[in-house]
């Protein structure tokens, strides 16, 4: 049964060319897809995730975004790690498989104003578990401090 599981997991994660350094890559799972076309939501995550990636270094990772709620409640079933104690986890992290789970509906909609509740801060988080190689989370914030406090280039739109 957990082998179909898997299985059913993996034919429902899709692909896109949304490459944010060499070896890191953005997947997306979403129970909507149809005909492998990845969902406009799913895109509009991947547009904040990407240059974040990017403008912290992500090192060779692979990064799936669950793209709606339901979509991340299947994630963190099968993977065993649902919220504890009513926490709201917006991103977990896997590094014996070099893979991040991203919850997609909070990068678009942040349920507050908070800079912890921004996607920059939740993808700084959880780079801070992956470069340290460590579940520690105060190590992990630590180092999103740091990152966050990198000055970061001025982006600016083209016409």
């Amino acid at each position: 049964m957990k082998r179909i599981t898997a299985l059913l997991f993996a034919l429902v994660v899709l692909s896109a060319n949304l490459t944010a350094t060499a070896q890191t890559n953005i997947q997306f799972y979403s129970t909507t897809a149809k005909n492998s076309v990845i969902p406009i939501v799913c895109e509009a995550e991947g547009a904040i995730i990407k240059p974040l990636l990017t403008m912290y270094h992500s090192p060779s990772w692979t990064w799936i975004v669950a793209c709606s709620e339901a979509d991340w409640n299947r994630v963190v079933v099968h993977i065993g790690q649902q919220d504890s104690a009513g926490g709201l986890t917006l991103a977990t992290t896997d590094l014996e498989n070099h893979v991040t789970y991203i919850r997609g509906f909070y990068v678009l909609h942040p349920f507050n104003l908070d800079d912890v509740s921004q996607p920059g801060h939740t993808i700084a988080h959880e780079l801070g578990h992956i470069l340290l190689h460590t579940r520690d989370e105060d190590r992990a914030e630590k180092k999103a401090g740091e990152l966050l406090k990198e000055p970061q280039p001025t982006i600016i739109a083209s016409k």
